[in-house]
């Protein structure tokens, strides 16, 4: 199974759940993993996302990958540490 992460916060919720729907399509299993800011990068300054924009995102994320019968990653519990997902993500 190919996956591959999206970094929710870096560009606005249109362009992410474009990413999301794009991933889906190609039977790629999208994960969305929150911003945060890294003090020695360049996007110190960046605001981080609010978490009800990071809820908004995973929900109609989630909405996305079940009209194409897939689902969030990672599929592995312990893997979501750093990444959205819902209990189930099958139901929200």
């Amino acid at each position: 199974m190919v996956r591959s992460s999206l970094i929710v916060g870096l560009e606005s919720k249109e362009d992410t759940l474009n990413g999301v729907e794009a991933l889906c399509s190609i039977n790629c299993l999208p994960v969305l993993s929150p911003f945060v800011q890294d003090p020695r990068t360049n996007l110190a300054q960046q605001k981080k996302p609010a978490p009800d924009f990071l809820l908004e995102v995973l929900i109609e994320a989630n909405a996305i990958a079940q009209a194409h019968g897939a689902m969030l990653g990672p599929v592995c519990v312990p893997c979501r540490h750093n990444s959205l997902s819902l209990e189930d993500s099958t139901t929200v």
